[in-house]
């Protein structure tokens, strides 16, 4: 019976997130995991009894409270929210509260990687107008080099010429 119910609550519950846009896979090898895919991310829950008992152990016919977790990572085994079932209010009564949080925490998760890479994108933009600024510098610095050494060799040549000229000028003298 636990089963049964199980499988109600999973079937209103996929239900809710098939009108919000949301779809839902089996995960894991007992398929005890479920994967909502909210936009390109995924949220992992799962619904299961509040004890270990497996079905076979339990007596035929009883039913135990149930618990619905949603997990902090897709596959992690943190619950950052749990529903169980409580005196006046199963988790049936409960499952559009669900379905918006499951729907909630995908945003939350797309918004932070989405914040995470527009971080990205300003930092590697400030890397990539350093390297430019960097990079004009050295093409300033090289071409400023390049002019001295122009230069000298200029004022070589120039001196050359003139040590010429004396040289000319004495030979001349003494001729």
């Amino acid at each position: 019976s636990f089963e049964k119910r199980r499988l109600r609550v999973l079937n209103s519950l996929l239900r809710a997130l098939d009108r919000l846009n949301v779809s839902v896979s089996i995960d894991g090898r007992e398929a005890r995991t479920l994967v909502a895919h909210v936009g390109d991310f995924s949220v992992g829950f799962a619904i299961d009894g509040l004890s270990v008992k497996t079905a076979s152990t339990q007596p035929k016919g009883v039913s135990g409270p149930m618990r619905c977790q949603l997990m902090a990572l897709c596959r992690g085994d943190q619950p950052i929210e749990t529903w169980t079932d409580v005196e006046g209010q199963p988790l049936e009564m409960r499952l559009g509260d669900i379905a918006v949080a499951i729907v909630v925490h995908g945003e939350r998760v797309c918004r932070s990687s989405a914040q995470h890479h527009r971080e990205w994108v300003i930092k590697r933009k400030a890397e990539i107008a350093a390297e430019e600024r960097r990079k004009e510098a050295e093409r300033r610095r090289l071409e400023r080099e390049r002019l001295e050494r122009l230069e000298k060799a200029r004022v070589g040549r120039l001196l050359a010429q003139a040590r010429s000229l004396r040289e000319a000028e004495e030979i001349r003298a003494y001729v």
